[in-house]
């Protein structure tokens, strides 16, 4: 039962309130997970999931639209990002005068773990023809910590919002189709906080 939910919000609760190490526990629990992903999240048919939020911790389940970019943003928080399906790729910036500076670009292909530190900016996208799944982890509470946004063309920085987010999406490859995610998702969810 590696790869049940419920096992991996478990661990993942349980390293983020008590754990010695969280950032190394909750990576295992989720490399754990991604050996054997639960199939409730490989149906997944939204954008995101939450599937766990409290004041240390805030678990999503991602599926992720093919060629969309979504706009640089921040976490303020530590981000671990485990892709079990397809491939993400995360543009990372630096804060600027006039909005953001590209740095690099990483991929975090089916099997792998990244971790973002706390002032990390970054834009991610899905590379692939099919639908990506990961497990994003983030070490607070990431709907009630304030948070920015950057326009991708103006370079504009906004506080955070989901609808800006959706917004602000572009495609990753404009040579290729282009589908804006439509989703009611709120991250004031369901998941008891």
């Amino acid at each position: 039962m590696s790869g049940s939910l419920t096992e991996l919000v478990s661990r993942c609760a349980l390293a983020a309130a008590a754990g010695s190490a969280p950032v190394e526990e909750i990576s295992a629990a989720i490399r754990s997970f991604m050996q054997d992903p639960d199939p409730a999240a490989v149906a997944q048919d939204e954008e995101e999931v939450c599937l766990y939020r409290s004041d240390r911790l805030t678990l999503m389940s991602i599926r992720q639209t093919p060629n969309v970019l979504f706009p640089p943003h921040d976490h303020a928080m530590v981000a671990i990002i485990g892709t079990y399906e397809g491939e993400e790729i995360a543009k990372r910036f630096r804060a600027a005068p006039t909005g953001v500076v590209e740095l690099d670009e990483i991929s975090i292909k089916s099997g792998d773990v990244a971790t973002f530190s706390s002032d990390a900016i970054h834009a991610v996208a899905n590379v692939g023809e099919g639908y990506s799944r990961a497990i994003h982890a983030y070490l607070g509470d990431l709907v009630t910590t304030p948070r920015s946004i950057w326009d991708p063309e103006t370079g504009e920085k906004h506080p955070y919002s989901d609808e800006t987010y959706f917004r602000l999406a572009r495609p990753y490859d404009p040579s290729k189709p282009f589908s804006r995610p439509n989703t009611s998702f709120a991250h004031s969810d369901q998941s008891g906080h």
